[in-house]
């Protein structure tokens, strides 16, 4: 395990020190990955299957109905974001290091919204994009 002292780099400036130590935080040899989502630091780990689990763990709820009812991902729409200015869905998409991602967007807003109605009305669905509550799309 990788354990990075201050001391022994006390000729790096503080901000890079830092910036190195987040990369190697704890985690054995293997670098820490940060994604960014609404401007919010989020660290990817291995168990992430995609945005939709990274994103959730920051406490961020991206809509994904069709993922949460175990079915083709993607298939409902809903779960749309912005990936370094390319559209994307969240539960479809595995997080890499350095990713920019837009959620909390008017635009996306809307089609999330637009998404959500139609899916509710397609049959045997599940009626809460969520099953948790919290819509951050309103």
């Amino acid at each position: 395990m990788l354990n990075l002292q201050r001391s022994s780099f006390s000729s790096v400036p503080l901000c890079l020190f830092r910036v190195v130590q987040k990369l190697f935080r704890n985690s054995g040899d293997r670098a820490s990955h940060i994604s960014v989502i609404d401007g919010k630091e989020i660290e990817i780990t291995p168990e992430d299957e995609n945005i939709v689990d990274v994103a959730g763990r920051a406490k961020i709820k991206i809509p994904a109905p069709c993922y949460i009812a175990k079915r083709k991902k993607g298939c409902c729409h809903s779960c749309v974001i912005e990936i370094n200015g390319k559209t994307e869905y969240a539960c479809g998409t595995k997080p890499l290091d350095g990713m920019s991602i837009t959620f909390n967007r008017e635009d996306l807003n809307e089609i999330r919204k637009e998404k959500i109605k139609a899916y509710r009305k397609l049959p045997e669905l599940p009626k809460d994009p969520f099953l948790t509550g919290g819509c951050g799309c309103d």
